[in-house]
């Protein structure tokens, strides 16, 4: 297998998926298809350690803001 073009990276619907995978190798089977994921569950990865960190700041912000208005 051959990456002229280094690895690319195609965000589309969930929905459109088995679409792909039938028409990338009908147009050519030499352009590799792997790694297929849902952008909702690329962002859970990439930001999935940061909600816990965040919510604590939020309600560190409203505790804050309550003693704040007392």
């Amino acid at each position: 297998m051959r990456f002229p073009m280094g690895r690319r990276t195609v965000v589309l619907r969930g929905t459109v998926v088995p679409s792909i995978r039938k028409a990338v190798p009908a147009l050519d089977s030499e352009q590799p298809l792997s790694d297929v994921r849902l952008l909702a569950d690329e962002v859970a990865q990439t930001y999935g350690g940061l909600r816990f960190p965040m919510k604590l700041i939020w309600i560190f912000a409203g505790l804050a803001l309550v003693l704040s208005a007392v």
